[in-house]
């Protein structure tokens, strides 16, 4: 069974109607001299839908990325064997 908030054509119900209803009814109600009632429907009706969609599509997704606890990074050799090492290619090449 298919939830209702989970489907292309829900999201482009409520997409649509956040969008296209609070701007026609916003429309009217600034036609009829209530401009400030208007951007307070058209703010309500956006704001809803754009809550509704991060509810319903965003929210259940995992944006976190890698903690590190999968991998342990650690030197195959210490520092000492590493300098030494550094030092002994830069001896070798001196040499030549």
């Amino acid at each position: 069974m298919r939830s209702s908030l989970t489907s292309r054509g829900a999201f482009l119900l409520i997409a649509l109607t956040g969008i296209v209803v609070p701007g026609v009814i916003d429309f009217f109600l600034v036609q009829y001299g209530y401009s400030g009632v208007g951007s307070v429907v058209w703010a309500i009706g956006y704001g809803s839908a754009v809550i509704a969609i991060w509810y319903g599509w965003f929210r259940p997704i995992d944006f976190t990325g890698d903690t590190g606890e999968s991998q342990t990074w650690t030197a195959d050799i210490d520092e000492t064997e590493a300098t030494e090492k550094r030092h002994t290619v830069v001896d070798e090449d001196v040499d030549k």
